[in-house]
């Protein structure tokens, strides 16, 4: 009688054992699927924030940096010697080759100058506010690099290519550094690509892109292609545009489609 009664409590403290050790495991399980869910959730946070605009990408500030370093050093080369020869040397290469079709690219983009390009940014803009105010926002606030190209121009006074020197298409008064076609492609171009990246589809991001660096170079070679800059004018006008299209990307942010339904809602 007494060894049943042992072996019954044995065989009941085995089964809370085994009860306790079932426990303890499915208790294992769900703080590792609770840990699994927080870094998750963490990491979903990290993006939002990320995409509404609050954290910038690890490379945004050293890539600004870089570009705004770069053309204070091409600003002081200007303001101090003449063109290089090498400047020379290149206009004329870049005049004399074959660039079939993309000349039609470099025509267009020359065409666009001062109050068409401001025209052509306020429209732009216009558009993208009554779709997403950030967005808009995002293409307004890259208009102040263009006017700092210009109230360049008046200090460093750098003269234009001259006529004996390359083939002059369209004489223009105005200083060439920088240029201002170049300042202008160079913010204008990714902040309408940053404005409307979160709604297009991946194959359209990739030809936007395209597009974009295409437009970007063949802009600012178009200013050489013409006569109408020096090479060191459009490679200073790109950083500059380009270093201020970062900030304004790293100081306002990026739409995203969350902000969209807000705005839909709350109008």
């Amino acid at each position: 009688m007494g060894d049943r009664r042992g072996r019954a409590g044995a065989g009941k403290g085995a089964s809370f054992r085994r009860l306790a050790a079932l426990i303890a495991h499915q208790s294992g399980r769900f703080g590792t699927a609770t840990e699994r869910f927080a870094v998750d959730r963490g990491s979903q946070g990290i993006l939002n924030r990320f995409h509404s605009g609050s954290r910038e990408p690890r490379w945004a500030v050293p890539a600004a940096v870089t570009l705004v370093s770069l053309f204070g050093v091409l600003t002081i080369a200007a303001v101090s010697f003449p063109p290089f020869l090498l400047e020379h040397s290149t206009a004329v290469a870049i005049q004399a080759a074959p660039w079939g079709p993309f000349t039609v690219v470099m025509e267009v983009t020359n065409w666009f100058a001062d109050l068409r390009q401001a025209a052509l940014a306020v429209v732009v803009a216009g558009a993208l506010i009554a779709f997403n105010r950030r967005s808009g926002f995002l293409v307004l606030a890259g208009i102040p690099a263009s006017a700092a190209a210009h109230a360049m121009k008046l200090l460093v006074h750098r003269p234009r290519p001259p006529a004996d020197v390359v083939h002059v298409m369209h004489r223009e008064t105005s200083f060439g550094f920088p240029s201002g076609h170049a300042t202008f492609y160079a913010w204008f171009i990714p902040l309408v690509i940053v404005a409307l990246a979160p709604w297009l589809p991946n194959w359209g991001r990739r030809i936007a892109y395209l597009v974009g660096i295409l437009v970007i170079v063949f802009g600012a070679l178009g200013r050489v292609w013409s006569g109408a800059h020096w090479p060191t004018d459009v490679v200073a006008g790109t950083c500059l545009g380009g270093g201020w299209a970062i900030v304004v990307v790293c100081l306002i942010g990026t739409p995203n489609r969350r902000q969209l339904a807000v705005e839909v809602k709350a109008a």
